[in-house]
C-alpha cells in the first residue's frame, strides 16, 4: 500500500511542525507549509489524501484555502486545527472531517489525524471496496429485473 500524502498548513507554530516530522517518521509524506499561499501553490501541484489546517483567524487566505482542497481535491480528508471564537463562519459550512478546537492536548490532535488516516486506509482496502461494489451491482441487478418485469407485463 502506497502511503499518504498529507499537507499540513501551518501558521508558524513549532506544533504543527513536531506533527508533519512525527508522520515523516511513521513513513507517510508530508508537505509543511507555512502559509495560505504556499499551500495553494501545493495543492495546485500534487494531490494529498489528508490536509490539516491550522486556521490562525479570520484572514482572507482562510476561506479561500478551504475551498481550494474541496475543489482541488474532492476525496482529501479535511482537518481544522483553531480557536472557535476566532475561525471563520466558511470553516463551519464546510464538508470538514474534523474540528479540533485549540487549546487542546496534543495527544488529542494526535489521536484525532491517525484516527482519520486508518479511516483512509480502510477506504481503500480492496476488499472493502469490492464489497461495495458488489452490494450496489445486487441492488441494481435487483431494480433492473422489476423494471423488466413490469415491461414484460405491460407488452404481453
Amino acid at each position: 500500500m502506497r502511503p499518504e500524502d498529507i499537507l499540513i498548513v501551518n501558521d508558524g507554530s513549532p506544533f504543527l511542525k513536531t506533527i508533519g516530522l512525527l508522520l515523516a517518521d511513521k513513513g507517510y509524506r508530508t508537505c509543511v507549509t507555512d502559509s495560505p499561499v504556499e499551500a495553494l501553490a501545493e495543492l495546485t501541484r500534487k494531490y494529498f489524501r489528508l490536509v490539516i489546517v491550522k486556521l490562525p483567524g479570520k484572514t482572507v487566505d482562510s476561506p479561500a484555502l478551504l475551498n481550494a482542497v474541496q475543489d482541488l481535491n474532492p476525496e482529501a480528508r479535511l482537518i481544522i486545527l483553531g480557536q472557535d471564537a476566532r475561525l471563520p463562519l466558511e470553516a463551519f459550512k464546510l464538508a470538514v472531517d474534523d474540528y479540533i478546537l485549540l487549546p487542546c492536548r496534543p495527544v488529542e490532535v494526535w489521536r484525532r489525524i491517525t484516527g482519520c488516516l486508518k479511516a483512509l486506509r480502510r477506504a481503500a482496502d480492496p476488499e472493502a471496496i469490492q464489497g461495495k461494489l458488489n452490494s450496489t451491482n445486487g441492488r441494481i441487478l435487483t431494480k433492473l429485473s422489476l423494471l423488466f418485469h413490469d415491461l414484460r407485463g405491460g407488452l404481453v
